[in-house]
């Protein structure tokens, strides 16, 4: 099964998917970046750090490849077809353009698709309390804007998150009693 988990800025992502790693079978697939690391991220971990010249030799190989103030990220293509061919369990955070690719090329039966959904002005707190600056979070969220319109429609799972009142936890237990309730597809 792959989980792909999709939301703006801020929403909660990385926390939800490791939430997932951590408490199944289930492991993360790694996207790439050019940037530098933040303090705390591991390479390997969160993020493989390459430099620009690896996603300029490896354009042709990336499901979703985009631009964030000068830095690049992105998804290979082999990670996905390789984890559905060897019916691995794994979850993956991408922007709307790489839910809608991977839907392309995974089996509607083996992928479930996770919007987090938390209102702008949360998602703009939470970002400068982790230490961000006023201008950056803007820019993100101003990056957001558009890009996530009709992904509330094309995702299986819709789950709302007002203030950060929802536990990790109780992300990841909503998202599998939804995709119980609608297909009969426990999710660990």
């Amino acid at each position: 099964m792959v989980i792909v988990i999709v939301g703006e800025s801020g929403s909660g992502k990385t926390t939800m998917a490791n939430c997932i790693v951590d408490s199944s079978n289930y492991s993360r697939i790694i996207t790439y970046t050019t940037r530098m690391p933040r303090n705390g991220e591991r390479d390997g971990v969160d993020y493989h750090f390459v430099p620009k010249s690896f996603f300029n030799n490896n354009a042709n190989k990336f499901l979703e490849m985009t631009e964030y103030n000068g830095e690049f990220y992105g998804l290979l293509k082999s990670d996905i077809v390789d984890a559905v061919s060897k019916n691995e369990n794994v979850v993956v955070i991408v922007t709307p353009s790489g839910m809608r690719r991977i839907r392309n090329i995974v089996p509607w039966s083996k992928c479930i698709c996770v919007y987090l959904s938390v209102p702008r002005r949360d998602r703009l707190i939470k970002m400068l309390y982790r230490g961000g600056d006023i201008d950056g979070c803007y820019r993100r969220s101003l990056c957001d804007v558009g890009q996530y319109d009709g992904v509330r429609e094309e995702a299986d799972v819709v789950i709302e998150n007002p203030g950060y009142k929802k536990s990790p936890d109780q992300l990841v237990q909503e998202a599998m009693t939804i995709s119980w309730n609608m297909w009969g597809v426990s999710l660990f």
